[in-house]
């Protein structure tokens, strides 16, 4: 859909800047934005879906196009706002996208992105930048402890009690969770992995994020010997109770689907 989307756009936008009639300059204005963001966002989403896929390859070159934009002819405010955006988007990116590729030389580089980002002050924003390098830290055995004590507030997770209050934790905070147990158990640092451990298995489960709680189970499990009493007390008590909720909710201990 996003390759359709761009197709149209682009079609739309030669044709705008060919025809230069008073009907295109009509039809550009109902717009809500200028009309070559339809065809950079397109490759953003193209990018996107190939981070997903873990092609990260693939994603740069996405992530190249959009950051390339020497050919737009709007030169408004509008449109230097939009260009400026998608170039800010394209540098981070491009680290990332590189990190995940196993470039560990980008890493000061990224971080120096993070601390001078004008989205910083957004919490949803910076989880998702520390996530990207604690993963590639877990995947490449990376030391990140310095990063993580730079940006020691942003890793503090939202308390247990207003989770379950407010029954809304973002799905990034439980797969955040999960990689910063997976970083400090297998680095020994058991304390830390714990906590982190059943804070992303308490919230994956209220997500119903099904791959996330097998993996913390699984972590879990892995680590099991290192955990002191009351930790382990504490998980086994809880996936006690999420059984009995399912059992409750079904109606009969028998039922498996």
């Amino acid at each position: 859909m996003a390759k359709k989307m761009r197709a149209k756009a682009k079609v739309q936008y030669s044709m705008k800047h060919q025809q230069k009639s008073r009907e295109g300059d009509e039809s550009s204005k109902k717009l809500s934005r200028p009309m070559f963001v339809y065809i950079t966002y397109a490759d953003l989403l193209c990018a996107s879906v190939c981070e997903a896929q873990g092609d990260y390859q693939q994603a740069l070159q996405y992530t190249y196009a959009y950051a390339n934009l020497d050919w737009v002819k709007e030169t408004d405010a509008d449109a230097k706002h939009w260009i400026d955006l998608f170039q800010n988007w394209a540098e981070g990116n491009t680290y990332v996208y590189k990190l995940l590729s196993g470039d560990i030389s980008v890493l000061p580089d990224y971080v120096d992105y993070i601390r001078t980002s004008p989205d910083k002050s957004s919490e949803k924003e910076m989880v998702a930048k520390l996530m990207n390098i604690v993963m590639a830290a877990n995947q490449y055995q990376i030391y990140v402890d310095d990063v993580l004590l730079q940006f020691e507030e942003c890793a503090q997770l939202p308390e247990s009690n207003d989770m379950y209050t407010q029954q809304v934790v973002p799905d990034q905070y439980a797969r955040f969770g999960y990689e910063l147990a997976y970083y400090y158990l297998n680095r020994g640092m058991h304390s830390d992995g714990f906590k982190y451990l059943i804070y992303a298995t308490k919230s994956s489960n209220t997500l119903n994020n099904v791959t996330c709680f097998k993996n913390c189970l699984g972590l879990f499990v892995h680590f099991r010997a290192y955990a002191i009493p009351e930790t382990q007390a504490e998980f086994y008590n809880f996936i006690e109770k999420v059984w009995l909720e399912n059992v409750e909710k079904n109606g009969t201990v028998n039922r498996c689907e």
